[in-house]
């Protein structure tokens, strides 16, 4: 949310520089411009300190039940039933991966609501030539690859 508020402070800053004022209201002005950046900043930089460290606890718990679910899957298989041993080893491997897709969803669609809310604030300053950064994107995407199985 105060990533969203950038564009506020430029605006406001973009003013500043271009307004007369007296030189008190000027200084009390600037002073407001300067507290409302040390706030924005450090805002950003606590938000995200709070994000990751929430974000590696909900990695520390998944990969802690996922591993408890696959060792009592394990342990609960009757003697005998598979040979192969080798599937108890890769179970940390999975594991990982579960929780690596995990927080690649929260990474997915909260990158999809700030380009929402950027786009937003994107054609309020530009109006329709806002779409133009969105078609730089999607034209620098590489194409799609066929996988080699459905050219059969």
């Amino acid at each position: 949310m105060l990533r969203c508020c950038q564009p506020l402070l430029i605006r406001w800053a973009i003013t500043f520089v271009g307004q007369d004022l007296p030189a008190f209201e000027n200084r009390n002005e600037a002073f407001r411009l300067i507290l409302f950046t040390f706030v924005l900043y450090t805002g950003m930089a606590v938000a995200n300190a709070m994000y990751e460290r929430l974000l590696n606890r909900l990695r520390c718990l998944m990969d802690m039940a996922v591993v408890g679910i696959i060792h009592n899957r394990c342990l609960t298989i009757k003697d005998g039933v598979f040979d192969e041993a080798a599937a108890v080893t890769l179970m940390s491997d999975d594991a990982s991966e579960v929780v690596w897709a995990s927080s690649l969803i929260h990474e997915v669609w909260s990158n999809c609501v700030e380009l929402c809310i950027g786009m937003y604030l994107l054609a309020d300053e530009l109006g329709w030539v806002c779409i133009s950064p969105l078609i730089v994107v999607l034209g620098k995407l590489p194409p799609p690859r066929l996988m080699p199985f459905a050219l059969l």
